[in-house]
């Protein structure tokens, strides 16, 4: 049993979830094999469904609301219509969790190791084996897991959930030749500043900016294995999926998303709403609205162009109009 929930108690989340049943759920389970007593969504309604609909009972089942016959069918279950039931389960199943826990108290674990002038918030978890520099603030509310290091200079919103052994803002790869050809490294002195309710996976690094801080904007998730290199700036609602690499001083505009593997040149801008596919190199700056995918990225469009006009010469080519 993961939680103990009454179904009822959803119309303290919005008066939309009213409802008449009185049964608790006690867990999640998937459209494929749903369980009684459980939450589960479906991203359609087919007979199939409808079947396994009718198998379980005391449910929170979320699906498509056009198809009001299939929902007046269940009499044991609290079937919820939605134009996007994954984004209603995902809001409804943090509800019931949030619900399970207790108020949340400041709490820095013993085995935490903390510099000079640091300010935290109240409900802040700092976990086991973490290290925080001097000049760190720490917002309300936020989880720092086992293992991250928070560097000096580093401001840090509210509501932030940092993942196992993340390092934010360490020094970035920065450095000029002497006389000798010798490599001098340059201090990193800006720090790193992220906004409120950011998410920032296992193992990932943010790097402090050279003079003026490294920007993380609000409600921006970073998985696991990420690296963000200095003076870079990354605004709102961003999702930075696994491996993804950002190299020094890139903006990316509101609502990017950074596919699995793919690569930033340092110096350039993307902007809002722009999908970077998988293993995608970036080397030049792209406009907002863009989806862009190979080595080096270019838009789709173009690269469905020029594989229509591969498919119209090897044509001509077989059909004998076209010699090489």
């Amino acid at each position: 049993m993961l939680f103990n929930f009454p179904v009822n108690n959803l119309k303290d989340l919005s008066d939309k979830y009213k409802n008449r049943f009185s049964f608790d759920i006690n867990g999640a389970s998937t459209s494929t094999r749903p369980k009684n007593n459980t939450i589960w969504f479906s991203k359609k309604i087919t007979q199939d469904i409808i079947e396994k609909m009718k198998s379980v009972k005391s449910c929170i089942i979320i699906a498509p609301g056009q198809q009001q016959e299939a929902h007046e069918c269940i009499k044991d279950n609290f079937v919820i219509p939605a134009n996007n039931p994954r984004l209603e389960f995902a809001i409804i199943l943090q509800f019931i969790i949030d619900c399970q826990k207790q108020p949340s108290k400041t709490n820095v674990c013993q085995t935490a190791s903390i510099g000079e002038n640091f300010k935290i918030g109240e409900g802040t978890i700092i976990s086991h084996n973490v290290v925080i520099g001097d000049n760190v603030e720490i917002g309300t509310d936020c989880v720092i897991m086992p293992g991250v290091v928070i560097n000096d200079n580093v401001k840090i919103g509210n509501h932030n959930i940092i993942r196992e052994n993340s390092v934010i803002g360490g020094y970035g790869f920065g450095f000029e030749r002497d006389e000798n050809d010798i490599p001098i490294r340059i201090p990193h002195i800006g720090g790193v500043v992220i906004g409120n309710n950011v998410e920032i996976g296992a193992l990932s690094t943010i790097v402090a900016g050279t003079i003026d801080p490294t920007i993380i904007e609000d409600y921006t998730k970073i998985d696991d294995h990420v690296h963000i290199a200095h003076n870079c700036h990354i605004g709102k609602r961003c999702l930075i999926t696994a491996c993804a690499e950002v190299s020094g001083s890139v903006s990316i505009g509101d609502d990017t998303w950074l596919g699995p593997n793919c690569s930033i040149i340092n110096g350039i801008s993307i902007g809002k709403n722009c999908f970077i596919g998988i293993g995608a190199v970036v080397k030049k700056s792209l406009l907002d609205g863009l989806t862009v995918s190979g080595n080096p990225a270019r838009p789709l469009e173009e690269i469905k162009e020029e594989k229509d006009m591969m498919k119209r010469l090897l044509s001509l080519y077989r059909h004998g109009k076209l010699t090489i």
